[in-house]
């Protein structure tokens, strides 16, 4: 991740569109392996912005697929939407409603 956050910090303010899109876009990838979402959203964010401004193909094409990576791991650190105990009585009428399943 440091190499990363070096490279990024060298090609600030260098027309290394492409690079600097790329390495924003494995940045962020990396993040959200560690599980750092908001700091991927961030990278991705600012990879797809280089990215549209400058027509880089081959980093919008990898985003399509890392994006819904981002959408599927914020959605797996929700905390659940019932408890527990509702999800147990849920099944237990599930039960009554069909004793022979």
């Amino acid at each position: 991740m440091a190499a990363l956050q070096r490279l990024l910090d060298f090609m600030q303010g260098k027309p290394h569109h492409h690079l600097r899109a790329a390495a924003l876009h494995d940045l962020g990838m990396l993040k959200l392996s560690l599980g750092d979402t908001a700091g991927a959203k961030r990278c991705l964010d600012d990879a797809k912005a280089l990215a549209d401004k400058h027509g880089i193909r081959n980093v919008l094409d990898a985003l399509k697929v890392s994006e819904q990576r981002l959408l599927d791991a914020e959605e797996f650190y929700q905390p659940p939407r019932r408890d527990l105990p509702s999800l147990i009585n849920e099944l237990h009428d599930w039960c009554a409603r069909y004793p022979k399943m």
